[in-house]
């Protein structure tokens, strides 16, 4: 199954010293809720599981994050779909209200300023999906 998603992640004040983020270097992040906007054009259950895992190489940029004791995941927001920029739309509309901490987290294979946002919580990511004309399904951990 091919698409995009969302996680949300809650970072507590755990994180105020700072985590290396893979190539990215040292990074601090405030606590609060962040959106991660990815895809996986093959597929899209095993991506979303192994972000979610506690067991994995570090690979992305988002591996640091999740694998920090600082934060959590609580959603995935996903949707299938096989059209290509998606997720660079997802996080173009994401830009638009929220902070993106850091220049090219996530976005190292495309244009966009960053694939992370600072975000208010679900109803955030839920009303983008929307707005991309995507049938949003969420995941509670």
């Amino acid at each position: 199954m091919k698409g995009v998603y969302a996680l949300l992640i809650s970072v507590d004040s755990a994180c105020k010293h700072r985590i290396r983020i893979g190539s990215l270097g040292m990074m601090i992040l405030t606590p609060g809720i962040y959106a991660y906007v990815g895809s996986a054009m093959n597929s899209l259950q095993a991506r979303i599981r192994r972000h979610v895992s506690n067991s994995k190489r570090l690979r992305w940029h988002i591996d640091h994050l999740t694998m920090h004791g600082c934060a959590r995941v609580m959603n995935a927001v996903y949707a299938t779909t096989d059209r290509r920029g998606v997720e660079c739309m997802l996080s173009c509309y994401l830009e638009e209200r929220h902070h993106a901490p850091f220049k090219g987290f996530g976005s190292s294979d495309c244009s966009c300023y960053s694939h992370l946002y600072l975000v208010d919580g679900l109803d955030d990511i839920l009303a983008v999906f929307k707005r991309c004309n995507l049938d949003a399904g969420v995941l509670y951990y």
